[in-house]
Formats: structure tokens, sequence, C-alpha cells
């Protein structure tokens, strides 16, 4: 037993009355009561209960004791309350990143519904295609697209990301339709630069992947 269950043997025992009935409450023997009593008394160097043939009653200095035990064990249980309050609702505020696009499009519309569903819960969100670091600056959660850079951060898949390749009528008309990604490096391509500066494509050709780093004058 450690000093909180010492707190806890000697508000029983109050409570009860006895130690016989303090030891079936707590499913332990009433000599494994009074020994925990004991050394409660030789630990703090005072009595804290006095003993009669009829009852147990508490000396001036157990009273005090007692009232200080309450209180501890009370706000324990406040603490692990506060805890599981928590887990079944979340509250707090919640700091978010996520692309500027995507957070328009798809996430702004679900923010009213979320925060009704979730009242406790003050979001602040950052709209930015720059790559954050979650810890450094701050952040709770980022959503992005792509593989995760980071082996230290927990990342759960919400969904496949699929990008396609388009070009105006008129484009392919004057240079041609490519026929495979190697053919990209003849045209001119739109590129969005990444947080490290270089923009890459991935290419899934049959089960093999192929990157490219398109070339252009965009």
């Amino acid at each position: 037993m450690d000093r909180l269950d010492d707190l806890t043997v000697l508000v029983e025992v109050v409570d009860c009355g006895s130690l016989s009935a303090a030891a079936e409450s707590l499913g332990l023997s009433a000599s494994a009561i009074s020994r925990r009593i004991a050394q409660m008394e030789n630990r703090l160097g005072t009595r804290l209960l006095a003993r009669t043939t009829r009852r147990i009653a508490l000396t001036d200095a157990g009273a005090t004791f007692c009232l200080r035990a309450r209180a501890i064990l009370a706000a324990l249980d406040e603490a692990e309350q506060s805890l599981t309050e928590m887990g079944e609702e979340p509250r707090g505020t919640l700091r978010v990143t996520m692309p500027v696009m995507f957070g328009q499009m798809r996430v702004a519309p679900l923010l009213p519904s979320y925060l009704r569903r979730y009242p406790g819960v003050s979001l602040e969100a950052s709209l930015s295609d720059r790559v954050q670091r979650l810890i450094d600056d701050g952040f709770d959660l980022a959503i992005r697209a792509g593989r995760l850079a980071d082996s230290t951060l927990i990342a759960r898949r919400l969904r496949p990301l699929r990008r396609h390749v388009v070009a105006s009528p008129d484009y392919l008309e004057r240079r041609g339709v490519p026929q495979s990604p190697s053919d990209l490096s003849r045209h001119d391509c739109l590129t969005l630069l990444s947080g490290s500066g270089r923009t890459e494509w991935e290419f899934l050709v049959g089960d093999r992947r192929e990157i490219l780093r398109p070339a252009g004058g965009f």
C-alpha cells in the first residue's frame, strides 16, 4: 500500500466506526487494518485513534489529519473525474494547420456542425501550404497530403489522394498529347512549389512507380 492507501484506510475506519467493519468494507483483514494504522502513527509520531472496548475515536491530532486526508482523497477523485469527462467529450483549444484550398473547400463547410456537436472545443485553424512543424509551431493536428516525412509523428490516413495531369484542348493541339510520364519532360508544366522548394510528380505505371520532376516555363 502507498500513502494514499493509508489515508483511505484511516477515513474508512472513522466512517465505519470499527476496524472490523472497515476491514470488511476494504476487503482486508482486521489485523492488516490495525497494522496500517500503527505504521501511520509511528511514521507521524503521534496517536491518531483512541481505542476503547466499545468504539474508536479520533484524537485531536487524528481529527486534524483525517480532515486533511478527506480533502486529499476528494481532490484525487475530482482529478480522475475531470479526466474521465475529458475522455467522454472533447474540450479545450484545438490548433490545426491544413492546406489553403483543402481547408476552404473541404474543411470549412464542416466546421459549424462540428462546433455544434462539441461546444467545449475552441478551434484555431491555420490555412497554409507551407509544411509547418507541429511541435515547434504549437499545433495539435495537421492535415496534409502525401507521405509522412517525420517518423516521430503519428498519422492516420483519411482517404486516398488522386491527382490528374490535365491540359487545355488548345495546348494539346499545338504540342501533342503525351503518351507516358516521360513525355512530360518535353512539355510546359505548371507546378506548385512544396515546402522543400522541389516538386515531384509520382505516377503508377502498372505496378511500378515513376517519379518525375516536371520542367517547363511555368
